[in-house]
């Protein structure tokens, strides 16, 4: 798909399930995963011990699991979003990801599946620099 929405010549139009994903679905999710993480974030800060609960926590091995499962799934998406954007702009998504954890991910899906003008196909692999054309 071109830039400015428009299909290429011999381009298929968008599938109904392209469709459904990129247009409503997927940024409603994304926005309501944005505003949960949000929440649940400022609630942490407000509510919790903050160093001292970590350590306390520590000596569970499924508080560390967790702390494993977290990272490498950022690991997947900061490698996601490395692919699509810019050095200068992937590391600042990496330094939202470290410093947000998965409300950075449900804001760059938001990004990503309005910048795909309703082509999920392109919204997981096309980038500014090399827009999708399937």
């Amino acid at each position: 798909m071109i830039r400015d929405g428009t299909r290429g010549a011999g381009e298929p139009a968008p599938s109904p399930l392209d469709r459904l994903l990129a247009r409503p679905l997927v940024p409603w999710l994304a926005s309501a995963g944005a505003a949960l993480m949000a929440v649940a974030i400022l609630w942490g800060f407000a509510r919790g011990g903050g160093w001292a609960e970590v350590t306390a926590l520590w000596s569970s091995p499924w508080f560390r699991v967790s702390i494993v499962d977290v990272y490498a799934g950022l690991l997947v998406i900061g490698a996601w979003i490395a692919s699509r954007e810019r050095p200068a702009a992937a590391a600042c998504w990496a330094l939202a990801l470290v410093l947000t954890g998965n409300f950075a991910t449900f804001v760059y899906l938001l990004r990503a599946s309005r910048r795909s003008r309703a082509r999920i196909r392109c919204g997981h692999v096309g980038t500014e620099t090399a827009p999708c054309r399937w």
